[in-house]
């Protein structure tokens, strides 16, 4: 890796990932002390490198890393104006160095310090196998490649189960989750273990969430390692066990979303509503009818009304809207319009319109 002239020095700072990434806000997806490593394609002017190093300033990482030689030739000046202008250091490497390899090179890095102890190589195993899942789940190596450290685990075509815990608790899951391979990265701590039912009673006991993948046989297990990290999101959330099977509602999948995502739904759909004299009785109807899956007659014995008055006010609703509530589609969005109300970071401003 080469530091590229009149932008900060990379220092010292500690790189614990490599994270290779073509969208111009990668703030969801990095973390501090992480390496972010991009070949470039979003950046085309001066305006997009600035967006892309704010964003990744404010994620905290310790430097970008441009591939040069598929995208672009030479370094864009304006993405040189901009890591100078918020102080993100930038190095290049060359056409055919892949972001895999800067990965196992911060890998082994962390690996040759953490090894001097028992302690230490504990954790440099985990780190191992967090490093090989991911990579793995990312397809950017073969299930084959933790089969060795699964033996302990599994054999054959025995089936496994991943599931993703909060960083830092390692130690507790090796102590209490056996047989079990346990694996760290970042934000997530990973463990492989044969059945579900051991990972359920652990959670319990030691009062964490978890999200729990489905059965998979060993050649699936990237599979699994994404089905447990999407299914953790939400039990985080949630302050239980979520397993693969609450996957397929539609809860879950709003509840992979950024917030950001859903905020029209709040402005175009919600704030109008809000707006119009007895807002707040309109949508109280709207979420009895959703209840009641779309009865109004239903809907109208739950709020003490006659049925044409709720047919009046889910009229109303698609008047403001142009959402209707007797279809489909229209109901769809307006569930999905309050969900993002319910779910919004702060209620109180995220219902108000923007400015």
């Amino acid at each position: 890796m080469k530091p590229v002239p009149g932008t900060p020095s990379p220092g010292t700072a500690p790189i614990s990932w490599a994270h290779p990434t073509e969208m111009l806000d990668p703030r969801p997806h990095v973390r501090a002390a992480s390496l972010v490593c991009t070949l470039g394609s979003a950046l085309h002017d001066a305006d997009s490198c600035f967006r892309f190093v704010q964003a990744v300033a404010d994620a905290g990482p310790s430097g970008i890393c441009l591939g040069l030689g598929e995208v672009h030739l030479e370094v864009p000046d304006g993405l040189v104006r901009a890591c100078r202008d918020f102080t993100v250091p930038l190095v290049t490497v060359p056409f055919g160095v892949s972001f895999s390899q800067i990965n196992e090179i911060v890998l082994e890095s962390r690996l040759a310090n953490l090894s001097g102890s028992s302690h230490g190589a504990a954790h440099a195993r985990s780190l191992h196998v967090g490093h090989l899942l991911t990579l793995i789940a990312d397809g950017l190596a073969e299930p084959g490649a933790v089969l060795l450290d699964l033996r302990s685990v599994a054999r054959g075509d025995q089936a496994v189960v991943v599931s993703a815990w909060p960083p830092g608790v390692r130690e507790r899951l090796e102590r209490t989750l056996v047989p079990a391979l346990i694996g760290e990265v970042g934000d997530v701590t990973l463990a492989v273990t044969r059945h579900d039912l051991p990972v359920r009673e652990h959670a319990a006991q030691l009062s964490l969430a978890c999200g729990v993948s489905a059965p998979v046989q060993v050649r699936s297990v990237g599979r699994a390692v994404n089905e447990a990290r999407i299914a953790a999101r939400i039990a985080w959330r949630r302050g239980l066990v979520v397993g693969a099977e609450e996957l397929t509602t539609l809860d879950a999948l709003l509840a992979q979303l950024p917030s950001r995502r859903l905020r029209p739904f709040i402005d175009h759909v919600i704030v109008p509503i809000q707006g119009t004299r007895g807002g707040s009785q309109l949508l109280s109807t709207l979420r009895q009818f959703i209840a009641a899956d779309g009865s109004p007659q239903t809907t109208a014995k739950r709020e003490y009304l006659h049925v044409n008055t709720v047919r009046y006010r889910l009229r109303q609703i698609h008047d403001i809207t142009d959402k209707d509530p007797f279809t489909h589609e229209g109901l769809s969005d307006l569930r999905i319009a309050l969900w993002a109300l319910d779910h919004s970071p702060s209620r109180d401003s995220e219902a108000q319109p923007s400015d």
